[in-house]
């Protein structure tokens, strides 16, 4: 009981010098796999992402997707994609929003779709970004998928990774 095992990772870069270090950790009678990443002396601007890769359960509705309170979302330009042309797309391109369950799409028979929960139809490409508002507690993404038996979370502080982008491919 309360036994820990944790697994240190370090990377010395050399084009920005300074070093990332890899935390993760296992907590005994937990089922859950904490990763923490440490930067220290980068300097300068730098593009930070965290690029979670979930398995989306086939059945409609069998994930379900939620964030902290946004300060604003948006539905990604297609300018802005890369093979804008070469996919199909559900959601209205620049539309704003503020629930994850009515984001503006490009039918009039269907005018919003939820994007609280996923799969989204298929054969579509579709990306979102959420801007979480900043507080003094962590700007969260959960995403829980019942029928796999897994939920998945991240915290962060919304001043250093200020957006979430879901990229919504099915």
């Amino acid at each position: 009981e309360g036994e820990i095992a944790t697994m240190r990772l370090g990377l010395t870069t050399k084009a920005r010098p300074g070093r990332i270090t890899k935390l993760l950790i296992l907590s005994k009678g937990e089922n859950a796999v904490y990763c923490r990443h440490d930067l220290e002396g980068l300097e300068g601007k730098m593009c930070l992402s965290h690029h979670a890769i979930l398995a989306v359960p086939e059945k409609p509705g069998s994930l379900r997707v939620s964030v902290s309170p946004m300060r604003r979302a948006v539905v990604v330009p297609r300018k802005a994609l890369a093979n804008t042309g070469n996919e199909y797309y559900i959601l209205s391109p620049g539309s704003r929003f503020t629930d994850l369950t009515r984001v503006p799409t490009i039918w009039k028979d269907m005018p919003l779709a939820d994007c609280s929960t996923h799969p989204l139809p298929y054969g579509f490409m579709d990306l979102i970004a959420v801007f979480p508002r900043v507080q003094r507690t962590p700007a969260w993404t959960a995403v829980a998928a019942p029928s796999a038996g897994y939920v998945w979370f991240a915290l962060r502080d919304a001043e250093v990774l200020p957006q979430t982008v879901f990229w919504m491919s099915n």
